[in-house]
């Protein structure tokens, strides 16, 4: 099927369900929560049967989003017509509890934009061209026709700015800007969505960011930045897991880094975060896809139950090897 064919019957696929279950990765970023609540939204005000679901927490700087509140964290035992999956590269990103109770559902929808997705729906909606899974639901949303309302809006908005960085990344194309100037004209608060992403901070974030910077290490004459955040830091601050969030990269902004890795300690659970400065030249995701895990060649993450000694030296190793 071409694209255009594809779109239209994966519309009139999502437009038959009544029942409907939508989530998005754990540890959701801006993408990932904006592209899915506004699925969600959509959804209901077709007058469809909706949950919202993510394994993890929702962080605190995406209450603002509308629908934010009513994403449950318990995997309801309901049986659905579609399970729409956003920003996920494949059933592990779900969440470990998650991919295994839906692992054999008969009717997903993969919407995702990640270079690394396995094509594990029913039906795939993957466009790696794509700035953000926020473009692609956009589209699909156009196509089925959906009105789209400030909420809507806003929620798409979100996606594309924290995923392109502001608009800075190279994923940033001119249909990008396109769909971001469609969206203000459909009441996306603009202002409203920089200001809880960008201009908020708590102390303890202040704090812990400053104490993990200063400590910052560095490898192959300063082309790998690493920085490390253990449980012990958390605590000494009272800080959260979205306390981090900026680390990464922070340390890929130093003058001649090249990649940067973040390593955070949660739940008795290594997070670890990389970014690339040159994703052409320097492919992040082939270093996560080794470990498990996946995403752009530019931004990539994996996680680990393994002890800490027993898998930094090889990815310090496999960083360095990148940039040689």
């Amino acid at each position: 099927m071409t694209k255009a064919t594809e779109i239209s019957k994966i519309a009139e696929e999502l437009l038959k369900a009544q029942k409907c279950l939508v989530l998005s990765h754990y540890n959701p970023d801006g993408d990932a929560l904006g592209s899915s609540l506004a699925v969600a939204n959509a959804l209901q005000n077709l007058g469809k049967e909706v949950v919202s679901y993510n394994e993890s927490h929702i962080p605190e700087k995406y209450h603002f989003l509308p629908g934010s509140k009513q994403i449950v964290s318990t995997l309801p035992e309901a049986s659905f017509d579609m399970i729409v999956v956003c920003d996920c590269g494949d059933v592990s990103r779900m969440g470990d509890l998650t991919s295994v109770k839906l692992g054999n559902h008969s009717t997903i929808l993969n919407i995702d934009h990640h270079i690394s997705n396995t094509n594990f729906g029913t039906y795939n909606l993957v466009e790696t061209e794509r700035s953000s899974t926020a473009e692609i639901v956009y589209n699909l949303l156009s196509e089925m026709k959906v009105e789209i309302t400030p909420d809507i809006a806003s929620c798409l908005f979100t996606g594309i700015l924290t995923d392109t960085g502001s608009f800075r990344y190279q994923c940033t194309g001119v249909e990008t800007f396109n769909i971001a100037a469609e969206l203000l004209k459909f009441g996306a608060r603009a202002q409203e969505v920089a200001h809880e992403i960008y201009e908020r901070r708590s102390r303890a974030s202040v704090l812990l960011c400053s104490s993990a910077l200063a400590n910052m290490k560095f490898h192959k004459d300063g082309k790998v930045a690493e920085v490390f955040v253990s449980k012990e830091m958390m605590d000494s601050f009272s800080a959260t897991a979205d306390d981090t969030e900026g680390l990464v990269e922070e340390a890929r902004a130093v003058d001649g880094v090249l990649v940067s890795v973040f390593i955070r300690e949660q739940d008795g659970i290594w997070r670890i975060s990389l970014r690339s400065s040159d994703p052409d030249h320097y492919d992040v995701s082939q270093v996560a896809s080794s470990f498990g895990g996946g995403g752009h060649k530019a931004a990539a993450a994996f996680r680990s139950k393994r002890a800490l000694e027993d898998f930094r030296p090889a990815l310090i190793e496999k960083l360095e090897q990148l940039v040689s």
